[in-house]
C-alpha cells in the first residue's frame, strides 16, 4: 500500500495511474510545443494540422515499437491517451498563441 495525498492506495493500482498519466502529459507536452514552434513558420490552421499529423505517427509509432519489446503490449488505451494528450496540448497551445 502507498499513501497518497491522505489516501491508501494499492502499488499496483497507483503503478498503472502513474503509467497513463505519462502517456498523457508526455504527448501534452510534444503537442503544446511543437505546436508553438509550427506557429513561427506557418498560419494557425496549417500548424494545426501538421503538429496532428506528426504526433500520431509519434503515437502510433511509439505504441508499435513498445509492442515490439518483450514484456511490454501495445495497447489502444495508451494511444487514445497519447491522443487525448495531443489535443489537450493543442487546446493549450493555441489559447496561449497570440494568433488565436
Amino acid at each position: 500500500m502507498v499513501n497518497f495525498f491522505g489516501l491508501s492506495v494499492r502499488m499496483d493500482v497507483f503503478h498503472a495511474v502513474l503509467r497513463e498519466a505519462a502517456h498523457f502529459v508526455m504527448h501534452l507536452i510534444l503537442a503544446g510545443l511543437m505546436f508553438r514552434v509550427l506557429i513561427l513558420f506557418m498560419k494557425t490552421k496549417g500548424a494545426l494540422i501538421v503538429c496532428v499529423l506528426i504526433c500520431f505517427v509519434v503515437a502510433l509509432f511509439d505504441e508499435v515499437m513498445q509492442g515490439r519489446v518483450s514484456g511490454r503490449t501495445c495497447e489502444m488505451l495508451d494511444l487514445v491517451l497519447n491522443l487525448l494528450g495531443v489535443e489537450t496540448g493543442l487546446l493549450v497551445g493555441v489559447l496561449m498563441s497570440s494568433e488565436a
